[in-house]
């Protein structure tokens, strides 16, 4: 049973209780009226005994709400210093565990912050080691094929100075042929 369901518990108790003590009354009430309509004269006689009666019978009742009104805010006190308990037992517990998930997840920071220095280390020995070959080696053999490529110009360079020579002769030798052609046709003609 839940504190407040013990709560609810007692204060339903407490209501009926109350309300048994209103029927009561109201019970008692239409007796009287009953019992003074049918017997008035008798009533007058036994009047004071039973408005003693009447009088002890509230005391009583007024005395037994009051032991059940005390012993209902004794439990409540009680179910309240036990639910205050139990909240603080829940808060030191959920204190301990967020504690112990912060030192985990710490934990677990550190832990991929060192993994991720290590592989930037990686990483920047790597470029660095790339960087070395680009000066040493890559710089050479560029320069080397800047050499080749210095003297694949050069003979390309006088290639073409055959060429153009062999085109222009070429050509010379054509326009003298053409020129021969008509000089032959002129002396057979």
């Amino acid at each position: 049973m839940t504190d407040s369901e013990k709560l609810s518990f007692l204060v339903e108790a407490v209501t009926k209780q109350d309300r048994k003590m209103d029927a009561l009354e109201k019970n008692l009430k239409e007796e009287i009226q009953g019992v003074r309509s049918e017997l008035k004269e008798e009533i007058q006689g036994v009047r004071s005994e039973l408005k003693e009666e009447i009088q002890e019978v509230r005391s009583e009742l007024k005395e037994e709400i009051q032991g059940v009104r005390s012993e209902l805010k004794e439990e409540i006190q009680e179910v309240r210093s036990e639910l205050k308990e139990e909240i603080q037992g829940v808060r030191s517990e959920l204190k301990e565990e967020i504690q112990g998930v912060r030192s985990e997840l710490k934990e677990k920071i550190q832990g991929v912050q060192s993994e991720l220095k290590e592989e930037i280390q990686k990483v920047q020995d790597d470029v660095t080691g790339v960087k070395l070959i680009m000066e040493n080696e890559l710089r050479r053999n560029i320069s080397i094929i800047a050499e080749n490529h210095l003297d694949l110009y050069e003979k390309l360079s006088e290639y073409k100075k055959v060429t153009d020579e062999q085109f222009h002769l070429s050509m010379r030798v054509n326009t003298l042929e053409s020129y021969v052609k008509e000089l032959r046709k002129e002396r057979t003609a």
